[in-house]
C-alpha cells in the first residue's frame, strides 16, 4: 500500500510546472553588488572602491539658516558629527561657551579615531545642554567605501547611497549653493597602480549589481 502511495505522489508531482525566480532582487531604497576580476576572470581581493556621487545646483540660497544662541555660560555646548544610521561619528567640540551665536563648525572628514570615513550623507548636530537646536547635513564623497572580499566581491549599501538628498555646499567656509544628490555615482577601483573609474546607474528598490575587469 505504502509503495502505491509513492508511486501516486511521485506521478502527481511531477506533472508540475517549474516556477522560475526572478533574478532581480528587492530592497528598501539603494545597494550596489559589485564584482571585481581580471582579464583571466581571476577574482580580484582587496580592490579600493571609492565612491563620488552625481550632484546638482538647485538653489543659490542656503537652507540650513537656523542659528544656535548661547544664553548661559554655564552651558554645555555640544558639537557631534552622526551618520544617517545614527551613529556618532565624531565629536568635535563639547565645552561652555561666552554668550552669542555659536559658530558653524565644518568637519574634515575624519572620525573620533582619525581615521576617514567612507562616502555618504553625514549630520552635525548642535546642543545646548540636553537640547538639539540645530542640525546641520553635510556630504562627504570621494572616500573608501567599500573593498572586496576573497571573491572579489563588495557591497555599497543605501547609507552610503544618499540619492535625492539635498545639502547646503561650503567650501573653505564658504557657500556655494544648495545642491541635490543625483540618481547615478561615480565608483574608482583601485588595484596597485591599477585604476578604474565608471558610472552607475541607481534604481530605486532593487540592488544594482556591477561586474568590472580590470
Amino acid at each position: 500500500m505504502r509503495l502505491a502511495v509513492f508511486i501516486f505522489l511521485l506521478l502527481t508531482t511531477s506533472c508540475r510546472e517549474i516556477i522560475y525566480v526572478d533574478e532581480v532582487e528587492k530592497i528598501s531604497g539603494y545597494q550596489i553588488n559589485g564584482s571585481v576580476t581580471n582579464q583571466s576572470g581571476t577574482p580580484l581581493p582587496n580592490v579600493n572602491v571609492l565612491l563620488y556621487y552625481d550632484e546638482e545646483k538647485i538653489s543659490n540660497s542656503p537652507v540650513d539658516t537656523a542659528v544656535a544662541v548661547v544664553t548661559d555660560t554655564n552651558q554645555i555646548i555640544t558639537v557631534q558629527v552622526f551618520s544617517v544610521g545614527n551613529i556618532l561619528v565624531r565629536t568635535l567640540f563639547s565645552d561652555k561657551m561666552r554668550i552669542g551665536p555659536v559658530p558653524r563648525f565644518s568637519w574634515d572628514g575624519l572620525n573620533d579615531k582619525g581615521a576617514e570615513v567612507a562616502s555618504g550623507f553625514y549630520l552635525i548636530r548642535y546642543k545646548i545642554d540636553t537640547m538639539l537646536v540645530k542640525e546641520s547635513p553635510l556630504v562627504i564623497e570621494g572616500k573608501l567605501s567599500a573593498r572586496t572580499d576573497s571573491d572579489g566581491r563588495f557591497v555599497i549599501p543605501n547609507e552610503n547611497l544618499p540619492v535625492g538628498k539635498t545639502y547646503d555646499k561650503y567650501f573653505q567656509n564658504t557657500f556655494q549653493g544648495v545642491y541635490l544628490i543625483g540618481s547615478s555615482v561615480v565608483l574608482e577601483l583601485v588595484s596597485g597602480n591599477s585604476v578604474k573609474t565608471g558610472r552607475v546607474y541607481l534604481k530605486k528598490d532593487v540592488i544594482t549589481k556591477v561586474n568590472v575587469t580590470m
